[in-house]
């Protein structure tokens, strides 16, 4: 999964809201509590129309109202253009959270979603016209099978994909693959803590050769990835696959590329042969960080 960035600003949200119940009742009958810089969608008639029971579900489970009412004053502590905003806020992930999350922001749209940070065009061919990144015509996506380690990645992509300690698995499935990712993230207090979400990638119809469409959710935000397997070197004594990635949230569109290796290390003259292939299509290997996979070697 490419990840994406999340700028969720004035829909975190209720945070630090109390919900208080009369009897046992499905939905909360009244939210109090709520800061006043919050009261404009405390009192959303969109969120109490539709999205009372996924917020009443997480209030009533100790840790996902734990993690709901910290996120405010996380958010608030950090400014939009902190490179730990809004993710430090969301760590750890909570699926109770993720599903209140995303009927208020995805499914009804009751809050506003600020348009995210621009990325370069998308120059994947069969998604833009005059695309001239095209796939590996060696691809076959029963190569992804397994487990792969994320070792470098486009620094002009999205900052996500720079994190440490990621580590990527297919399954494969009767129309494609399911796909793992699991990485490190620091909450607010720099403490690291492990994520994980499960998308789903199958072959696109449109592209050609290596195009696939990898389609999940994260954050309450759902997301569509067209892939595009640049170098398929599965097949190798020192296997990888190096991907290129233009996504959509309904924050806008952003591109991104990574290397997954077989290993959480590459030797220098595989690195070598992936920094020219990222020259073959117009990327300075100068612009790829490196993971940072010392956790694996734990």
């Amino acid at each position: 999964m490419s990840l994406f960035t999340s700028c969720y600003i004035v829909i975190l949200f209720f945070v630090s809201v109390a919900v208080a119940v009369a009897d046992e009742v499905s939905v909360p009958r009244t939210i109090i509590s709520c800061p006043k810089w919050l009261q404009p969608v405390c009192t959303s008639s969109c969120v109490i129309k539709h999205c009372l029971p996924p917020l009443y579900a997480c209030m009533k489970d100790t840790v996902c109202r734990s993690n709901l009412e910290k996120m405010g004053p996380c958010m608030a502590s950090l400014k939009p253009t902190d490179p730990r905003y809004p993710y430090a806020c969301m760590v750890p992930d909570n699926k109770l959270r993720n599903n209140f999350l995303h009927c208020v922001i995805q499914e009804y749209k009751c809050a506003p979603i600020h348009p995210g940070p621009e990325y370069p065009v998308c120059r994947m061919s069969g998604v833009l016209p005059g695309g001239d990144i095209h796939g590996d015509t060696n691809f076959s996506i029963a190569d992804m099978n397994g487990i792969w380690y994320k070792v470098r990645a486009w620094k002009l992509g999205e900052p996500f994909e720079c994190l440490g300690c990621q580590r990527a698995e297919f399954f494969k499935t009767s129309t494609g693959v399911n796909f793992q990712s699991n990485w490190t993230e620091n909450d607010i207090n720099n403490v690291p803590t492990r994520m994980s979400v499960m998308s789903h990638m199958e072959l696109r119809s449109t592209g050609g050769a290596g195009a696939l469409e990898n389609h999940g959710s994260m954050f309450g935000l759902n997301y569509r990835e067209p892939y595009l397997v640049v170098k398929d070197a599965s097949r190798e004594e020192e296997p990888y696959l190096f991907f290129y990635v233009c996504g959509r949230t309904m924050q806008g569109n952003y591109t991104t590329a990574f290397v997954l290796a077989r290993k959480p290390t590459l030797s220098s003259s595989v690195e070598n042969e992936i920094a020219n292939v990222a020259s073959s299509i117009g990327m300075n290997w100068r612009d790829f960080c490196t993971n940072n996979n010392t956790c694996f070697s734990r």
